[in-house]
């Protein structure tokens, strides 16, 4: 439930253009519509229990907000806002509220009403959907150091969805040779041989993406193991000379 008044869509806070949140006649929003669970299994002929295989999430986070202005707004802020809110692309929404803090929706606002009503000199209602069921954290930024002698660290995956979590790394290597990053919670040997000295290599864990600052197509000399978080603690194990930075946001359910 949206209680707060002030948001920031895209890094910009509303009060640049004197927006705030409302709702008419008292109303409030109470619901949103998004986290639906979908079964895959098998019926057998004869069998009572099917063949479970496991659930897939569906649906994305939906909502309608109305945005009003206590003061006029004329036509050159309308058509900034209209660029502001509109965009194209998915965008982060931040709500100020306290029990929202440090809670993003990667959204896009889809439609938007303006009306007049009453003594009020500017509102529209915007209807917003999510990239997912669920929003996400602040993002999470953290720089480690890996030497010829291995060294060992723990990641506290952050995120109460039932599942893998997937951050993006930056690796930097400080000689030529091979680099490893082992979950050793999960048992995941993420590993790349034959690099350079002071190649950049950037991932994608989750889209599986991975290139490399020389151009040339790394997957031949990579171990095919995309690198994940499993729920609370990970214990992580660096080998080889290179610097790694991983960044993440979170997902949580509202």
């Amino acid at each position: 439930m949206f209680k707060g008044c002030n948001f920031v869509f895209d890094g910009i806070p509303s009060e640049k253009y004197g927006l705030q949140v409302g709702f008419l006649n008292g109303g409030v929003l109470d619901s949103f519509s998004g986290l639906i669970k979908t079964i895959e299994d098998t019926k057998i002929k004869r069998v009572d229990k099917p063949i479970f295989y496991g659930v897939e999430s569906a649906g994305k986070i939906t909502f309608d907000l109305m945005l009003f202005s206590k003061s006029e707004v004329d036509t050159y802020d309308r058509q900034a806002i209209d660029r502001w809110l509109f965009a194209n692309e998915y965008k982060y929404f931040q709500i100020e509220q306290d029990d929202y803090n440090g809670l993003f929706f990667n959204c896009m606002i889809v439609s938007g009403t303006k009306q007049s009503v009453g003594n009020i000199p500017y509102m529209m209602n915007i209807s917003v959907i999510c990239d997912s069921p669920y929003v996400y954290t602040d993002e999470y930024i953290t720089n480690y150091t890996s030497t010829s002698t291995a060294r060992s660290y723990n990641i506290n995956n952050l995120s109460n969805v039932d599942g893998y979590s997937y951050p993006e790394f930056t690796i930097l290597t400080t000689t030529s040779g091979n680099i490893k990053i082992e979950n050793i919670t999960e048992g995941i040997d993420f590993e790349l041989t034959g690099l350079n000295n002071a190649e950049t290599i950037t991932v994608d864990n989750e889209r599986k993406i991975l290139t490399s600052s020389t151009g040339l197509r790394k997957l031949g000399v990579f171990s095919k193991e995309w690198f994940k978080l499993v729920p609370d603690v990970n214990n992580i194990k660096l080998t080889g000379n290179f610097t790694l930075e991983t960044k993440i946001r979170y997902r949580k359910t509202i």
